[in-house]
């Protein structure tokens, strides 16, 4: 069975349909109230991060006030980016999928540090929301950056499926925890914790999964799994 048969077969077990179940009840609620808390809270945080940023500006660099607007600066940009996830949980209610030529979607990822390739068999267009399908590999790679020195993207498909394998060198990820980085404010130490979450709320969405195994480099390895044949469900 190739990995992205296995994956998707492990999407179809009992326990993982059980799952999306609990997916489409009570997260479904906590995602609807992340998008509003994001949305309420996005232009009274924008206003606090520039009355800060002028408070700023008018405390010399020796004023033993300063360390503490610059500490609050760090905070409100830490919450900023806690927002913009919420935001994008919101958005990954609502799937839009479209015709995507795979070999131009793929540079999108590419990077110094980010090594991307895709199987010469590989389906040359696939139906994806390429908002949500980007920015659910971009929250993957951002987490690997922050314990790894290298990250690399292969893309490959079969005649139903089509997969996004990222890879890195980092220390990985203990194998209790696979199920659980997949939880609201789990994912890991400097994140939101709402990355991964994000990540799998879009690979449901579009019928897909996403899985977590070992790299062969001794890092880990996230495999982002979506069907030729859309079936979207939130």
């Amino acid at each position: 069975m190739t990995a992205v048969a296995e994956a998707f077969a492990i999407s179809r077990s009992t326990k993982s349909a059980t799952k999306r179940a609990r997916d489409r009840a009570a997260p479904s609620e906590f995602v609807s109230l992340a998008g509003m808390l994001g949305h309420e809270l996005k232009n009274p945080l924008a206003s606090a991060i520039t009355n800060i940023a002028v408070a700023a500006e008018f405390c010399e660099a020796d004023d033993p006030r300063r360390s503490f607007i610059d500490r609050a600066s760090i905070d409100l940009e830490r919450v900023r980016t806690l927002l913009a996830s919420c935001l994008d949980l919101a958005r990954s209610e609502s799937v839009r999928p479209c015709d995507v030529e795979l070999r131009e979607f793929v540079v999108r990822f590419s990077a110094p540090d980010v090594t991307v390739d895709i199987d010469p068999a590989c389906t040359r267009v696939a139906p994806l929301d390429p908002n949500l399908v980007q920015r659910a590999i971009e929250n993957v790679i951002e987490n690997a950056r922050r314990e790894s020195a290298s990250i690399h993207v292969r893309v490959e498909s079969t005649r139903s499926h089509v997969s996004f394998a990222i890879e890195d060198d980092g220390p990985g990820i203990d194998a209790a925890r696979h199920e659980s980085i997949f939880e609201p404010f789990q994912s890991g130490r400097n994140g939101t914790g709402l990355g991964l979450f994000f990540v799998r709320r879009v690979c449901n969405a579009h019928g897909g999964a996403v899985r977590v195994a070992p790299a062969k480099s001794g890092g880990v390895r996230f495999e982002l799994v979506f069907p030729i044949e859309p079936s979207p469900r939130a």
